[in-house]
């Protein structure tokens, strides 16, 4: 599960981000409870908003489904501005 890495630079981008007043969602297919705990051993969850993930029962495993999951928890609307990386 912690076989991953944080890209260089990517720490100062988050930052720069939450500085100009950016909504940081995590969407991921990994379960919800992994992809927390993986951004929390790298000291990046802080950055994020919300993170949201697979759940482990296999339900909401697309990456659609936890797009569209994602933008719902945080009232987001407004489809035309948002980016994903």
């Amino acid at each position: 599960m912690f076989e991953n890495l944080v890209y260089d630079g990517i720490e100062d981008l988050l930052k720069t981000l939450e500085y100009n007043n950016k909504i940081l969602v995590v969407a991921t297919s990994k379960p919800q409870v992994f992809a927390q705990q993986i951004l929390e051993k790298f000291d990046i969850a802080k950055y994020f908003t919300y993170i949201a993930g697979s759940n482990l029962d296999r339900t909401k495993v697309k990456k659609d489904e936890v797009i569209q999951y994602a933008l719902e928890s945080c009232n987001i609307t407004n489809l035309p501005k948002v980016i994903m990386i």
